[in-house]
């Protein structure tokens, strides 16, 4: 489940590593989970924070937390296909009700490594 959580941060890390120079700026609203959770306060909302430097202005981002705008976990995903959000970071299980598709994203943390065996 750990892995889930840094999906989101890595999509928008590839957005920090396109070129700044002579770029306009581009803002992005962001909701990430509850204000009170770690993930949020120590991972989300620095990176989200730090971003703008990190691209030398090319990118602003003005992260909001769930509990911050008065949401329900439900209601994030319903956000982000409105067009008021650019990036969501938040448990798959409050939004796979909106969107089966999510729940696929928990397949790999519950396969155990093995490794294929062939019959000799």
């Amino acid at each position: 489940m750990r892995k889930l959580h840094t999906l989101p941060t890595c999509l928008v890390a590839g957005l920090a590593l396109a070129p700044a120079a002579g770029v306009a700026q581009t803002a992005l609203n962001a909701i990430g989970g509850f204000s009170n959770q770690y993930q949020n306060s120590q991972i989300e909302k620095p990176f989200f924070e730090g971003l703008g430097e990190a691209t030398d202005g090319a990118y602003e981002v003005r992260f909001r937390s769930i509990n911050e705008l008065g949401l329900q976990g439900f209601d994030a995903f319903r956000q982000l296909q409105s067009g008021a959000f650019q990036v969501m970071a938040i448990s798959p299980g409050y939004v796979s009700g909106d969107d089966p598709f999510v729940l696929g994203l928990d397949l790999p943390g519950i396969m155990p490594r093995s490794r294929p065996t062939a019959p000799r």
